[in-house]
């Protein structure tokens, strides 16, 4: 798996019981991740994904670790519930944390605050949905929004 984070990208391997991830510059695998992502044909998606392994292969990837629990939770509850229209409240419940705690930490750990961590990450799942030719509806509720008029007001 790969995923873009605010600041790098994140790289991960699992296999049943075993896991690990990693942190490599967020470019220029960003881009190479979009184009591949945008391809038309399974020739030119192979292409680009060979591309984009290349590059991640080439890079030095530093080991993903979170270093205080409450922040691994609370950036697993971002990745995993994104789409369920998730608020950040229940980012800083999951923490253990008071508010504040909660968000020095996370905007310390992961680069953004939590509130524009969320939007970000549902501005580019809903992107990824309308490029793969969903109406405004579908990605709006795919994405988490509230309501397409939610998603078009988030989309300016």
């Amino acid at each position: 798996m790969q995923g873009l984070l605010p600041v790098w990208s994140d790289v991960g391997l699992s296999e049943r019981d075993h896991h690990w991830a990693g942190r490599l510059p967020l470019e220029p695998s960003c881009r190479l991740l979009n184009r591949a992502l945008r391809c038309e044909t399974q020739a030119e998606r192979r292409t680009a994904l060979r591309e984009l392994l290349q590059q991640v292969l080439a890079e030095s990837v530093s080991h993903l670790e979170f270093k205080h629990p409450a922040l691994r939770r609370m950036v697993e509850l971002l990745w995993n519930r994104i789409h369920h229209g998730l608020s950040v409240a229940e980012l800083v419940q999951c923490s253990g944390m008071s508010r504040a705690q909660a968000y020095r930490l996370f905007t310390a750990g992961y680069g953004v605050a939590p509130k524009q961590a969320i939007s970000d990450a549902r501005l580019a799942l809903a992107e990824a949905c309308q490029q793969a030719g969903l109406g405004p509806g579908d990605c709006a509720q795919r994405a988490g929004f509230s309501s397409p008029s939610a998603y078009r007001r988030a989309t300016g």
